[in-house]
């Protein structure tokens, strides 16, 4: 999907929805503190929360492991939002992309991502370029809606595309290939696709939308489900 699309999308459907939360991924906080705790985080690491969104998440870790987080997200409404929201000086947030991060090679000692990978079409390059800013035997985390074994019945819109056209869906086996390319060892990996489910059934008075409606019978049908991950660089 073209960035100018993602940035349009995102501004007009979802950032209102930061009147009912500001973790725009299934299972919000609770999915947020289990993939952290999944990783070996220690005080004063300096972490990168790859397309952080309004910025729960990277506060959240800073004020969870006392870390530093640097948030970089495609939208600059959003990034602005999380400036606004955050007094912790050890959250900071930038506007970029993240298949060309304006960082130096191995600038963090961690990374992780909720719900990005399904925006971006050229995914070995996102992975190849998460791997470039981290350091050697860092972990890399994330928690993404993958392909299911019906994935080519997918109802849209979803929550991160109003078409199938800008939809990048990818199944497990071929993430794992591209993760091995980009130079990422598997440590765990775990379908969430049961805690998903439970937590958008939960909600579902708060997301009347359509998105939020195709993405919860998507899941149940089998189309899509979240996984997490924790990875290694070599």
């Amino acid at each position: 999907m073209k960035e100018s699309v993602v940035k349009d999308h995102y501004i007009h459907n979802i950032l209102p929805r930061n009147r009912v939360t500001d973790e725009l991924h299934i299972g919000a906080r609770v999915a947020t503190e289990y993939l952290l705790a999944a990783m070996d985080l220690r005080p004063g690491m300096t972490v990168l929360d790859v397309g952080s969104g309004l910025g729960a998440a990277a506060r959240l870790a800073a004020t969870l492991y006392d870390i530093n987080v640097t948030g970089l997200d495609l939208v600059p409404e959003f990034c602005e939002e999380a400036r606004r929201n955050t007094q912790d000086e050890r959250v900071s947030f930038i506007c970029g992309s993240a298949l060309a991060m304006d960082f130096s090679d191995e600038s963090f000692a961690a990374a992780f991502m909720l719900h990005v990978n399904m925006n971006i079409q050229e995914k070995q390059k996102l992975f190849n370029e998460i791997a470039r800013v981290l350091h050697k035997n860092s972990q890399f985390a994330f928690y993404e809606i993958l392909a299911g074994t019906r994935a080519g019945e997918m109802v849209y819109p979803c929550p991160w595309a109003g078409r199938a056209e800008d939809s990048f869906l990818i199944a497990p086996d071929d993430l794992e290939n591209i993760l091995a390319d980009a130079g990422f060892v598997i440590e765990k990996k775990e379908n969430r696709r049961d805690f998903g489910l439970a937590a958008m059934e939960r909600r579902q008075a708060d997301y009347p939308e359509q998105p939020f409606v195709n993405l919860l019978e998507n899941v149940r049908e089998n189309r899509c489900a979240p996984w997490q991950y924790v990875c290694r660089k070599r």
